[in-house]
């Protein structure tokens, strides 16, 4: 059996991070008749789950830039929503909205693997120009 990569190990925590924030609860409405909480699938949340995916799959082919951008996508698609619900929360003042636990989740998920994703690609690119060239 195959040694795991890092790129693998933390390209397949941080797609479980965002998918499990997509399912999570992205957004809590508090008002004088109660709470609502609404679920990160009930909106942008299916397509960062859809990316979840997509990053397993590359961290797995290993394709570091791929992971990279794709988790550059998802942290841009929750940070968006991120920031229109507090600006919307700002404006209208008439109940409190308050960003759910499942939002942090993928956002930091987001980040995570678009770290490794750049940190694996610099190290192959390192490696690549620090090999000497085989001329046959």
């Amino acid at each position: 059996m195959t040694q795991m990569t890092s790129l693998q190990k933390f390209g397949y925590g941080a797609a479980g991070a965002i998918a499990l924030g997509s399912l999570g609860t992205w957004i809590s409405v508090v008002s004088i008749f109660g709470t609502i909480d609404v679920a990160g699938t009930s909106g942008d949340g299916k397509f960062t789950l859809a990316i979840a995916s997509l990053i397993a799959l590359l961290a797995y082919k290993g394709k570091a830039l791929g992971v990279a951008v794709a988790s550059v996508v998802a942290g841009l698609i929750v940070g968006h929503m991120m920031y229109s619900a507090t600006t919307t929360a700002v404006e209208d003042g008439i109940a409190a909205i308050q960003i759910g636990w499942g939002a942090y989740l993928a956002f930091a998920g987001a980040i995570a693997g678009a770290i490794v994703g750049i940190r694996s690609r610099k190290a192959a690119v390192k490696t690549a120009v620090e090999e000497p060239l085989l001329i046959a």
